[in-house]
């Protein structure tokens, strides 16, 4: 009696059985990306020059390390969110995380020095994901343009909350928040 009843059973019982252990695997996998993405993004930047044992003058030497930046923009009032997957991987781009920016490339390093050739600016991050932008504009919005209400608008930046007018310039180091404001309230 109870082979009968496993045997009529046995098809379901496998696909339950199949179906437990694809979702386990679908987490196990999804927590073990989070802890590689976590461990990278709490290394140290670090320097690397090829070929190794080579003279300064004779060496290629490249900085990278992981940064985050928080971008927001609000135009008159309504937040734009960023693209989900957006940009190319080894410059700035996006995921699942809302209005968060990932770099993580390379930028050139004097040999002799260790010194940076150029620092990682707001202005890179922005062309990298396609948004048209600079001191005067965001998307197709340029100060002067009339807003809902009237009056014109103009474009204000702050960083980690503070207002900021380097705009294209300043330098991102990780973890910063950049908000855009677009509307007619005052600088």
């Amino acid at each position: 009696m109870l082979f009968k009843w496993l045997k009529k059973r046995w098809g379901n019982l496998l696909l339950i059985a199949f179906a437990v252990g694809g979702i386990t695997a679908a987490f196990s996998m999804a927590s073990f990306f989070k802890a590689e993405e976590q461990g990278v993004r709490s290394q140290k930047p670090i320097i690397f020059c090829q070929p190794q044992n080579a003279k300064p003058e004779n060496q290629k030497c490249f900085f990278t390390t992981h940064v985050d930046t928080y971008l927001t923009i609000k135009i008159w009032g309504e937040e734009k969110n960023l693209p989900f997957e957006k940009g190319n991987l080894t410059k700035a781009h996006t995921h699942a995380g809302r209005n968060k920016v990932h770099w993580h490339s390379l930028i050139p390093v004097d040999p002799a020095t260790r010194e940076l050739e150029r620092d990682l600016t707001l202005g890179e991050i922005v062309d990298d994901l396609s948004i048209p932008f600079d001191t005067d504009r965001i998307f197709n919005f340029r100060n002067g343009d009339i807003g809902p209400g009237g009056l014109p608008g103009t474009l204000k930046m702050f960083v980690d909350e503070k207002p900021n007018r380097d705009y294209r310039t300043v330098v991102l180091t990780g973890e910063q928040q950049v908000l855009f404001i677009f509307d007619d309230t005052l600088p």
